[in-house]
């Protein structure tokens, strides 16, 4: 029963064993298969390593060479490190001694502006100074005689410069020289005494900031009376009659007023030499064809010949303002009464050119109508000033009568005059005549025997007369009225090939009333011409024609004035052409004779053409008032 026992054990243990067994073989075969699926996986495993390991091997060669490069630049940058920190080092040291310069800089700057603001006080202190001044000559306490020049030198200076100088001469009226901002300004004068006695001349300067010098005078001794030209045995009367002339007038020669005397055949010469200067006969026929077109003179007059003539015999006496030229005509050394007489009308003019600039007659700055009122203006006064010189008592009653029976006999022997047209005796008087009438309602209102002053001849002076008409009546330059502006077109397009412009000017009230008067009573004229207001002329030439063209425009003052000329001017048309009107459709009025002249009223003034015919006049009339101004 024991041993079956065992023998099962032993059995089921070799059994057990069998079973552990074939475990142990599953288990290995599924193990080894296990082990060779690992194996397999490690192979792939090694394989990436392997290829991983060559990557990462040219991989390290390239990080490597990235490396053996990066050493070189460090290398290289440590060397240029050294040199930059040598160049630091340098710098350093340059820094040092540009912040020692700096330091240097700066206290000099410091002491700079402590000098520029010392300067800027100084400056402030030089500003407020007035400008200096002294009279060099004359010196103090010299003596001089009547009539002897004595030269005036004055010094001014100021830093930031000087804008004029002023001299007072005595009681004259002060001189000022401009300077133009110099920081030195050097006035040479010259001045001539006419009165003896002490004189005192002064002297001030005036800065750019407007500060005025301290007067500086110094006195000198005017005495008794020396000739005005060596050897001249009328000196002592002409400085009697200039002494005369200030007296009446009121003014002293700011400078030596010394005349030059002509005999009747030097003013001839003269006269031709002027002349020839300033116009040629070309010009002169030119301005006979202009005088033609308003019927004072044939077309082919010799005007410069008779204009030589009429100067020649006409003048006894003149004053040139452009070179300041005092003339008196005399065939003989000695004055007479009238050349005295006329001494004094033309030491008037240089007197008037001395105070109020007679150079302003010039014709580039005056139209014709402003250039006679202005010479009205200077002839007036002087007219005047020799009237006062017979009424104020300095000719005794012989000495009147003489200078009268001299007029009387030089109207008498003037025969150059009985030739000329009228205008031209009227035009050359008008200044003496209608001029004095002028100045003397300025003077005194007009009444002869009043006593008067020259205040509003001063003033006239300031604001001349612009017109003839102004001077003809004075109320209406008093009134301030003053000419329009008027103008018209160009004509030579309108005319054609051969025309051209020989004269464009203002004809004015004065002209107006010689032409109209040449066919026209004095009533008529008076109303026609009386209310003028402005106008503009214009004539034309063409010389293979021998064709002549005007043009004009007037205006009026008043609509009266207006219908006053409408009324007559027709009949100076119809008197001059011997003819009926013909009258055009638009209301113009045409008459036809050698030449052609038509009129029309249009608004508040007039239209005039006169051509060679009347298709022309007519044509010219539409141009001129389609073209009308202002």
């Amino acid at each position: 029963m024991n041993r079956s026992i065992s023998s099962n054990t032993i059995i089921l243990t070799l059994f057990m064993l069998l079973l552990v067994l074939g475990a142990a073989f599953f288990f290995l075969f599924q193990g080894r298969q296990v082990l060779e699926d690992k194996t397999a996986v490690l192979s792939e495993q090694v394989n990436t390593l392997e290829n991983d390991g060559t990557r990462i091997a040219a991989e390290k060669a390239t990080v490597e060479g990235v490396r053996d490069q990066t050493m070189h630049s460090f290398a290289t940058v440590a060397a240029e490190k050294t040199n930059l920190e040598s160049d630091l080092a340098i710098a350093e040291q340059e820094k040092s001694g540009l912040q020692a310069d700096v330091d240097t800089l700066t206290a000099d700057l410091t002491k700079a502006e402590a000098t520029v603001t010392a300067q800027a006080i100084d400056k402030q202190a030089l500003d407020a100074l007035p400008p200096e001044v002294a009279i060099l000559s004359p010196v103090e306490g010299v003596a001089i005689n009547v009539n002897e020049a004595v030269d005036l030198v004055v010094v001014a200076t100021d830093a930031k410069g000087v804008t004029a100088v002023n001299l007072t001469i005595g009681d004259e009226t002060s001189r000022s020289y401009p300077a133009d901002d110099q920081t030195m300004m050097t006035v040479q004068d010259s001045w001539m005494p006419s009165i003896s006695g002490p004189v005192i001349i002064s002297a001030m300067a005036i800065n750019t900031r407007g500060s005025a010098s301290t007067p500086i005078t110094v006195t000198i001794q005017v005495n008794g009376i020396s000739p005005q030209i060596p050897q001249d045995p009328s000196a002592e009367l002409r400085t009697a009659v200039e002494q005369n002339v200030v007296t009446i007038r009121g003014l002293k020669p700011q400078e030596p007023i010394v005349p030059t005397m002509l005999t009747d055949d030097e003013l001839r010469q003269r006269i031709e030499t002027n002349f020839a200067e300033d116009t040629t006969p070309e010009e002169s026929r030119y301005d006979a064809i202009a005088l033609a077109a308003f019927d004072f003179v044939p077309r082919e007059f010799d005007l410069y010949n008779a204009m030589i003539d009429l100067y020649s015999e006409q003048i006894a006496g003149f004053y040139d303002p452009e070179t300041d030229e005092f003339v008196v005509i005399s065939d003989d050394d000695e004055l007479d009464i009238m050349e005295l007489w006329t001494h004094a009308h033309e030491f008037t003019h240089a007197l008037q050119d001395q105070y109020f600039d007679l150079e302003r007659l010039d014709g580039d700055k005056m139209d014709a109508e402003a250039q006679l009122a202005f010479r009205s203006l200077a002839e007036g006064e002087a007219t005047l000033v020799q009237v006062r010189y017979l009424q104020d008592g300095y000719f005794d009653a012989n000495e009147i009568e003489a200078i009268m029976a001299s007029l009387m006999a030089e109207s008498e022997a003037m025969v150059v005059t009985d030739s000329l047209p009228p205008v031209f005796i009227n035009s050359l008087a008008f200044p003496y005549d209608a001029g004095f009438e002028f100045v003397l309602d300025l003077y005194n209102g007009g009444n002869m025997l009043a006593d008067g002053d020259f205040s509003d001849i001063n003033a006239a002076w300031e604001n001349p007369p612009q017109s003839s008409e102004q001077i003809l009546h004075p109320e209406q330059y008093r009134l301030g009225d003053v000419p329009q502006i008027v103008t018209l077109p160009p004509l030579t397009d309108t005319l054609g090939t051969g025309w051209q412009l020989i004269d464009e000017d203002v004809f004015g009230e004065f002209y107006l009333r010689e032409y109209l008067s040449q066919q026209l009573a004095a009533a008529p004229v008076d109303t026609a011409a009386t209310g003028w207001g402005g106008d503009r002329y214009a004539v034309y030439w063409n010389e293979a024609d021998a064709g002549l063209v005007m043009v004009m425009r007037l205006v009026w003052d008043s609509s009266q004035d207006v219908t006053e000329f409408t009324a007559v001017y027709p009949r100076y048309l119809s008197q001059l052409y011997g003819v009926d009107t013909i009258p055009q459709e638009d209301g113009t009025l045409c008459w036809e004779g050698t030449d052609t002249t038509c009129f029309i009223q249009q608004d508040e003034g007039h239209f005039i053409a006169r051509a060679p015919n009347l298709a022309t006049a007519v044509g010219l009339l539409n141009a001129i008032q389609n073209n009308q101004s202002p």
